[in-house]
């Protein structure tokens, strides 16, 4: 049965301490989880932990995701991303969205592939900045 070993990008940080970092860096510096063999052989395949869902300042949230298996660039697990996949807002989006949009007739219940992250911080800004407490309460690096 493989094993899992715990790669840092720049050395390991705290839940607090990665919190307090801007949304890129918050992507970039996520721990990749290496699966090895018994043996402690690495299986050429990592995985990154999945970011929690994000609570902005006046209520709204949305999932903000980037690595090798989401709709970003680079297509990787290190960062750092010009572009992210955003998932699920619960407040409609800017019109700028539209074309990342897989459906935009139903803004707040789908996907947006390769969408800049400067859009998507925009959109944070616009909404009173994350909501660390709320967004990071209990949060654990995991896979999920």
């Amino acid at each position: 049965m493989p094993r899992i070993n715990t790669k840092w990008k720049r050395g390991p940080l705290s839940v607090h301490e990665w919190s307090r970092l801007d949304l890129g860096n918050m992507l970039a510096r996520r721990p990749h989880f290496e699966l090895l063999t018994d043996e402690n052989i690495p299986l050429d395949m990592s995985i990154s932990c999945q970011m929690p869902r994000l609570y902005l300042a006046d209520g709204a949230s949305l999932s903000v995701q980037a690595g090798e298996r989401n709709y970003c660039s680079p297509r990787d697990n290190h960062g750092p991303y010009q572009t992210v996949e955003v998932g699920f807002p619960s407040h409609v989006p800017p019109e700028t969205w539209k074309e990342y949009a897989e459906n935009w007739d139903s803004p707040t219940n789908t996907v947006y592939a390769y969408i800049p992250l400067v859009l998507v911080m925009l959109f944070i800004g616009a909404h009173g900045g994350i909501d660390r407490e709320k967004t990071f309460k209990d949060f654990t690096f995991k896979l999920r």
